[in-house]
């Protein structure tokens, strides 16, 4: 909005001046009233604005989409009145609650559309994306080749906008005059040219390309939020091949966004890709099961936090400073997290509770709070992420409860839930204070070293013991 029109940009700058905190604020009903209400109602500019918000289904699952819908649905009555939002969605339950009974908001659905208009807007759509492939004309004059696409797509734009993709991609080993008689051949729906697609780019009678395909998505699909290609490759399991991530996703470009720049994250052209892979019954061979790879991303961000974890990461000259208060810690952060160790920091508890219990990824959690736990809870303060710290841990601990190995109730006895969340409260209390308490920690800063054990003398002790404790939750106990 501020690139489309400078009174906005000079509307967002006045509001955002000199406050921090609302420049990295998370909260979506603050956003709205801030970037939105408070700057509109500072325009002076005349005639109607229009807001469009596609695809609202997207911006995240139900649970976490919920303050975003509450603040739509009733901020949206406080704008004024030369200003109208229109929201795409698919009409999801959570969706339609939230904007149904609000007599504020018209809602319409696809289906009472015109039939007329619809194909209309289609037959435009595939014409401007597909008139400059001269051998479709060449092949179907006078348009026909328009037509042949236009009937095919059954009034879905979705259809025609998959279709349209994938004959352009160069990356295929049929022709666009072929890959569109293909498509218009085979059975009617979303689903059946999913599954043409996915045909043209992978034998389905291939067991290695399938095996590799399948393990490519299924990371895709496990990973929690969208991760680039570079960082799919970073946490790629142990023995499989390095470029294979390059491999199988430029294949997929018509159905994946990301797939031709490494640092772009991948998401689906359409949410109802990734629906389609992960219902048996509609993609059948194709089918890639979502839980399965939690194992070996368990491993996987255990072993890039083995690797890139260290003592100062952000590599602060001092520890009498705030994180707010560092001008640069945002490209240092950048610099020295990089995407696939960040998500290892943050994700790799998720990954563990949704894993079977097997030694080697308890051998490995034991050597990460031997090693690694201090310098774990450095990046998540860095990032302003610690405060999830003990939920993880907690999920780390029920995980655990299912080893034949460990006596968990002894365990709990020295470290229950509610003395490791106070542990937590107390670490994240001190991180809003400083930067980075292990250049206190460490010995080689002996003034601070000194003045952090003379001052929080109990709390430094704790916070080893927390340490230690947890590393022992994860050893077999003595005869």
């Amino acid at each position: 909005m501020a690139d489309l029109d400078h009174h906005w940009k000079m509307s967002f700058g006045n509001i955002v001046k000199g406050n921090r905190s609302l420049r990295t604020t998370v909260s979506a009903s603050e956003q709205f009233k801030r970037f939105i209400l408070e700057s509109a109602k500072a325009l002076t500019t005349v005639g109607p604005i229009l807001v469009v918000v596609d695809a609202l289904d997207e911006s995240a699952e139900g649970a976490s989409r919920k303050a975003l819908l509450d603040t739509l649905a009733k901020g949206i009555s406080d704008l004024p009145s030369n200003i109208r939002i229109l929201i795409t969605a698919r009409p999801e339950p959570d969706i339609i609650s939230a904007f149904k009974s609000n007599r504020h908001i018209f809602c319409t659905y696809m289906d009472t559309i015109d039939g007329a208009s619809n194909t209309a807007d289609i037959t435009l759509f595939v014409e401007a994306q597909l008139s400059d492939v001269l051998s479709l004309e060449k092949e179907w004059p006078n348009k026909r080749w328009r037509q042949m696409l236009v009937e095919s797509s059954g009034g879905l734009f979705q259809w025609a906008s998959t279709a349209c993709q994938a004959i352009k991609d160069s990356k295929r080993v049929f022709r666009p005059t072929e890959r569109l008689s293909r498509f218009v051949s085979s059975a009617r729906g979303l689903d059946a040219l999913y599954s043409e697609v996915l045909r043209q780019a992978f034998d389905g009678e291939d067991d290695d390309a399938m095996s590799r395909f399948k393990l490519v998505m299924g990371r895709i699909l496990a990973t929690k939020e969208p991760l680039s290609m570079s960082a799919h490759s970073e946490l790629r399991g142990d023995g499989e091949p390095a470029d294979l991530v390059e491999l199988i996703l430029p294949l997929l470009g018509s159905l994946l966004s990301g797939v031709d720049q490494p640092n772009i994250p991948i998401r689906p052209l359409h949410a109802s890709f990734f629906d389609f892979l992960t219902d048996e019954n509609r993609s059948k061979t194709y089918y890639v099961d979502p839980s399965h790879p939690n194992r070996n991303l368990t491993l996987s961000c255990l072993r890039v936090m083995k690797a890139g974890l260290r003592f100062n990461i952000g590599n602060l000259e001092t520890s009498h400073c705030r994180n707010t208060d560092v001008p640069d810690l945002g490209t240092r952060i950048e610099t020295m997290i990089l995407p696939h160790l960040l998500y290892g920091c943050r994700f790799w508890p998720d990954h563990l509770r949704s894993s079977a219990y097997d030694a080697d990824i308890l051998n490995e959690v034991r050597d990460f709070f031997n090693h690694r736990f201090l310098y774990w809870l450095e990046v998540l303060s860095l990032v302003e992420k610690v405060n999830m710290a003990s939920g993880m841990l907690l999920s780390v601990l029920e995980w655990n409860q299912v080893s034949e190995y460990i006596n968990i109730s002894q365990v709990m006895g020295k470290i229950d839930c509610l003395m490791l969340r106070t542990m937590l409260m107390i670490w994240c209390h001190l991180q809003m204070m400083q930067s980075n308490l292990f250049l206190s920690l460490d010995p080689r800063f002996h003034k601070v070293h000194h003045t952090f054990t003379c001052q929080h003398y109990h709390l430094h002790q704790r916070i080893h013991w927390l340490q230690s404790s947890i590393y022992h939750c994860f050893q077999k106990p003595c005869n």
